[in-house]
């Protein structure tokens, strides 16, 4: 039974992975970083190095998705959403990755070093689910298209 299981697996694995959600990549790649900062004699600085980018880059895709909003008819509503949704995720965030922290003695340079790594890649994960909403709302091409079309009608 096993090796049916581990047979339907395989062969599904390649279907399921050809279609990777948006962010996929960073999320991959910030992952990547923190595990290449663990081991390190530096491993502190390279993990708040790491997180720091994070920060950075989820703020400006919640800014570039709060501006994109303009032209949408219930843009109100949306950002009521995304704002409450973004303040019980900060607070959630800092529950998880205090528990993560934990793991370890209080405030050692083990439990600095998850609680980081853990904050990094949780701001990692809500900075790729802000892309895909920008991703969604982006119909810039419909509208090259519609503006092409008009121009080569009037000629």
């Amino acid at each position: 039974m096993k090796k049916i299981v581990f047979f339907i697996m395989l062969a599904i694995s390649p279907f399921a992975l050809a279609n990777k959600p948006p962010g996929a990549d960073n999320s991959i790649s910030v992952q990547s970083a923190i595990h290449s900062c663990f081991g390190t004699q530096g491993a502190g600085i390279c993990l708040q190095s790491v997180l720091d980018k994070q920060k950075k880059q989820n703020s400006q895709a919640w800014t570039q998705l709060a501006n994109g909003l303009k032209d949408a008819e219930n843009k109100k509503e949306i950002l009521e959403n995304l704002s409450a949704g973004k303040k019980a995720w900060e607070m959630s965030l800092l529950h998880d990755c205090e528990a993560a922290g934990l793991m370890n003695t209080k405030d050692s340079p083990a439990y600095n070093n998850d609680l980081t790594a853990c904050l990094a890649s949780h701001y990692a994960f809500k900075t790729a689910f802000y892309n895909s909403l920008n991703a969604q709302g982006d119909d810039s091409g419909e509208k090259n298209l519609l503006e092409e079309y008009r121009k080569s009608k009037n000629k």
